[in-house]
């Protein structure tokens, strides 16, 4: 939906698929949405209602954030807080595990300092279209908070988890040492590589612990 959303300005970059193929696009994604919440209401007729409810969250979430772009903060924290929010299924199924919250805040960090470096890819095009971080603060600065991000995703993982603070660990390593060779630029791509890598190593750490 945010490509169908975005066809116009992501023609600017090179990518105008959705662009030349307007209405087979909108149909695609309106067949999604509907298709979303089929499976939602599903979910709370054979599930739980409180499961259905998050999932309907997350499919009003994904409706609403193309039209957030220009408020400031909002954009990024509404991806982290909705892509990380299917942690929270196990405490709608009625599973409450305080840990779940510590977990859900850790991957709500985690996935915000990534849209924060994503950014870097569009930072040319996207003022006057999109508010970002890096317009308010600049290239450096917003770095600086990725990484402070980044740094407070390794006391909320879950104790047995070495595996995944080692990979959290691992990342910032990399980042850092990439900005202190290649620039903002190329930080920032190399801290997304990494982030994505750690979290395969979070997930290993956590699924492989006998306390999981």
């Amino acid at each position: 939906w945010n490509d169908y959303r975005d066809r116009g300005h992501d023609r600017k970059k090179g990518k105008d698929f959705s662009f030349l193929n307007r209405w087979r696009f909108l149909a695609f994604g309106l067949t999604l949405w509907l298709v979303s919440i089929m499976l939602s209401l599903v979910i709370g007729v054979f599930e739980s209602w409180p499961m259905a409810y998050l999932a309907l969250g997350i499919t009003a979430t994904g409706l609403i954030y193309s039209e957030t772009r220009r408020i400031p903060f909002v954009p990024n924290a509404l991806v982290a807080l909705t892509a990380a929010s299917p942690v929270l299924f196990p405490l709608a199924a009625g599973h409450h595990d305080f840990r779940l919250l510590l977990f859900y805040l850790a991957v709500t960090l985690a996935i915000h300092a990534r849209e924060i470096a994503k950014d870097f890819d569009d930072m040319e095009i996207d003022p006057g279209y999109k508010w970002t971080l890096l317009q308010l603060v600049g290239q450096r600065r917003s770095l600086i908070i990725i990484e402070a991000l980044l740094f407070c995703v390794i006391p909320l993982l879950p104790p047995p988890n070495q595996i995944g603070a080692a990979g959290v660990l691992m990342m910032m390593i990399l980042a850092l040492a990439t900005c202190e060779n290649g620039g903002e630029l190329k930080c920032a791509k190399t801290t997304k590589w990494a982030i994505d890598l750690a979290t395969v190593f979070i997930i290993i750490g956590i699924f492989g612990s006998p306390h999981s």
